[in-house]
């Protein structure tokens, strides 16, 4: 994860190099978050079916980098992004004579590159394909919290771009998904992000 982390900022300080020697920004970042709602499956099995499903979930988008191709009339960028979405469920029943009360959130979390596409200067369609994996928080000691490892994730979204230059704010929709050898788990909601670009 580090690793991760310290490769996507070293492409920003390179893009950002890039950028000022052609003096036009080819430069894209994105950050921001939303709430909506999610399923959750753990071998199979819906976790809806065994906890109350009463709490909004999140998505939130930690970054997306990229930069844009240079010959392309349309604006397009190809872009790096580190996303996550969290299912929260609440727990409240009674397991082999064990009260268990409390929460649990199934936390997905995306690293993937992708493509964001300008059809129109006030229109964003974006999506990324890459690797994926879960995490549990929970404050239920009792419950168990292997998650079966990393695996496949999407994240799709589109969006109205507002801004008349580089500096932006992003209103739209985006589905997520994400795939482990253990936990499949789905988002759908709404968002809102800052944006920097070259329309």
């Amino acid at each position: 994860m580090k690793r991760i982390i310290i490769a996507m900022i070293l492409t920003i300080i390179v893009v950002i190099s890039l950028s000022a020697q052609t003096g036009k920004s080819n430069f894209y970042f994105d950050i921001g978050f939303g709430v909506g709602g999610g399923t959750t499956k753990v071998d199979g099995k819906d976790v809806a079916d065994v906890f109350d499903k009463d709490v909004a979930d999140v998505f939130v988008g930690l970054a997306k980098v990229g930069i844009r191709l240079p010959s392309s009339s349309m604006p397009i960028y190809l872009t790096f992004e580190l996303s996550g979405t969290g299912n929260s469920y609440t727990v409240n029943k009674i397991d082999n004579m064990l009260v268990m009360c409390g929460t649990v959130q199934y936390n997905s979390y995306l690293l993937a590159p992708g493509v964001v596409v300008y059809p129109s200067p006030l229109f964003q369609l974006s999506v990324s394909l890459g690797y994926a994996y879960d995490a549990i928080a929970t404050n239920v000691n009792i419950m168990d919290t292997n998650t079966g490892g990393g695996g496949f994730g999407m994240g799709a979204s589109a969006a109205i771009d507002l801004g008349k230059r580089r500096n932006g704010v992003l209103f739209g929709i985006n589905y997520h998904m994400a795939s482990t050898e253990k936990i499949d788990t789905s988002y759908f909601g709404g968002f809102v992000k800052y944006v920097f670009r070259e329309k």
